[in-house]
C-alpha cells in the first residue's frame, strides 16, 4: 500500500536545479499584467488613430467633392461670363457703328435743319434740289411770290453754315419764278 502525505513537508528543501513558480515572489504575475496592460493601451491608440485618421479620409474626400461641384458651378459661370463679353462686344462695335454713323451724319443734318428753318414761312416757296459742291450747296426751287427770295437768302446767311448766299438765276413764268442759289460753305465747318 502507498502511503501519501497531505500535509506539506517542511522537511525537504528545494534542490537548486528545479524552475522557480512564477507567483507573488518573483513578481511574474504583475508583469505579466503590465505587459497586457500596455498591450491594449497600444491597441487601444492604434485604432483611435485608424479611426481619426478613417475620418480625416472621409472628411476629405467630401471636401474633394464638394470642390468639384464648385469647380462644375464655376466652369459653368465662366462659360456664360464668355458669352456675355461676346455679346457686349458685338453690342458695343453696333453702337460704335452707330456713333460713327451719327458723326458723319451731322453735317448733312446740320445742313438740311438749317435750310429748313430758313424757308419763309411767309409765300409759296418749294425747294426741289439740293446740291453739294465742292466750297457749299446749290439751291433750286419755285415760288409764285419772288419777294421772299430775299428772306430766304437772310436766313441762310443767319443760319452760321454758309459764308456767303447768292443768288445764280431766276427765271420768271407766268405763276412761278424757278431760282438758284448757291450757298458757300465756311471753311470750319465741314458739310459732307
Amino acid at each position: 500500500m502507498i502511503k501519501v502525505n497531505l500535509l506539506k513537508d517542511t522537511t525537504h528543501k528545494k534542490s537548486s536545479g528545479s524552475m522557480p513558480k512564477l507567483g507573488a515572489a518573483t513578481g511574474g504575475g504583475s508583469l505579466l499584467w503590465i505587459g497586457v496592460v500596455v498591450a491594449l493601451l497600444v491597441a487601444a491608440a492604434l485604432g483611435f488613430m485608424w479611426f481619426d485618421n478613417d475620418k480625416k479620409i472621409k472628411e476629405g474626400q467630401q471636401k474633394q467633392t464638394e470642390l468639384k461641384q464648385e469647380e462644375q458651378r464655376l466652369q459653368a459661370l465662366r462659360q456664360e461670363l464668355v458669352k456675355f463679353e461676346e455679346l457686349k462686344a458685338q453690342r458695343q462695335s453696333r453702337i460704335d457703328v452707330i456713333e460713327r454713323l451719327k458723326e458723319s451724319q451731322k453735317g448733312p443734318v446740320s445742313l438740311l435743319n438749317a435750310i429748313i428753318h430758313a424757308v419763309p414761312s411767309k409765300g409759296n416757296l418749294w425747294l426741289t434740289l439740293l446740291e453739294q459742291k465742292d466750297n457749299g450747296i446749290k439751291v433750286l426751287g419755285e415760288t409764285r411770290t419772288p419777294d421772299v427770295l430775299p428772306d430766304l437768302m437772310n436766313n441762310l446767311t443767319g443760319s452760321g453754315l454758309f459764308a456767303s448766299v447768292d443768288v445764280e438765276v431766276i427765271e420768271r413764268n407766268e405763276n412761278t419764278s424757278k431760282f438758284s442759289i448757291i450757298c458757300a460753305s465756311k471753311q470750319s465747318s465741314s458739310v459732307e
